[in-house]
């Protein structure tokens, strides 16, 4: 079973008797994240590069954060979404700073709030396939920026059947996803920043930046809680400096 987060310990230990639960990182028991796998997911936000886009991420995709992502996207672990979040927010928050003029102030505070727009930027997420609606009830980018008062703008939607991304290479990845989105209405005017949970080649960011252009927006900037940097390294990076951190 799952423990919702924002217990102490000592309350912990005791649900733990009556509500036995595991690490979603490591399996230690009586913690759904343990002291040693929630260090491990403290945002490390850095910029990489998929083609010609630029996209600020939190963690890479690899060990404690591959196994806590998959727990709480396909095994309903979603007392794990606390952590999750706060690491989504700072990747959210660099992509922001990196869109805004020099001098700009305040941009942290307007990430959260009632409305979608901070400084003018509405938040857009991918939208889920039926089947992963069906399979899981939520959204789980959707969920993890709720978790931090941020609120996401459904303005893109799937069109058609596609295949599952999952093996596919990286032209098999593009291929798969051309035409798989577009916008709800008209975006004439407006700025978004484009949110996603795991950056692989890119053909799913790419595909949303296509389709938002399509209906008259812009995108100003691209966000994902997770990259998987040992399949693609990034050519903004060098051995010498290492990643872009904030």
């Amino acid at each position: 079973m799952t423990i919702p987060g924002g217990f102490s310990a000592p309350l912990l230990d005791a649900l733990a008797v009556v509500l036995p639960t595991t690490c979603a990182g490591c399996g230690r028991p009586d913690r759904g994240i343990c002291t040693g796998c929630r260090f491990a997911l403290g945002p490390r936000v850095h910029v990489v590069a998929r083609g010609e886009l630029a996209v600020w991420s939190a963690l890479e995709y690899a060990d404690v954060a591959r196994r806590v992502i998959a727990a709480y996207k396909d095994g309903g672990r979603v007392d794990v979404a606390s952590v999750l979040a706060t690491a989504l927010r700072s990747a959210v928050v660099a992509a922001l700073a990196a869109s805004i003029p020099t001098g700009v102030e305040g941009f942290d505070a307007t990430v959260s709030g009632s409305d979608d727009r901070a400084l003018g930027v509405r938040v857009a997420t991918i939208p889920s396939s039926s089947a992963a609606w069906r399979q899981r009830g939520f959204s789980p980018v959707g969920l993890l920026l709720a978790r931090e008062g941020i609120v996401s703008s459904r303005v893109l939607r799937q069109r058609g059947k596609r295949a599952d991304q999952v093996g596919l290479g990286l032209v098999e990845r593009s291929r798969n996803k051309q035409g798989s989105l577009v916008a709800r209405g008209r975006l004439d005017g407006q700025d978004f920043l484009i949110v996603d949970d795991i950056l692989t080649t890119g053909a799913t960011m790419l595909e949303a930046k296509r389709a938002i252009l399509a209906g008259g927006g812009r995108v100003v900037g691209l966000a994902t809680l997770a990259e998987t940097r040992r399949r693609h390294p990034s050519p903004l990076h060098s051995q010498e400096t290492g990643p872009q951190m904030l």
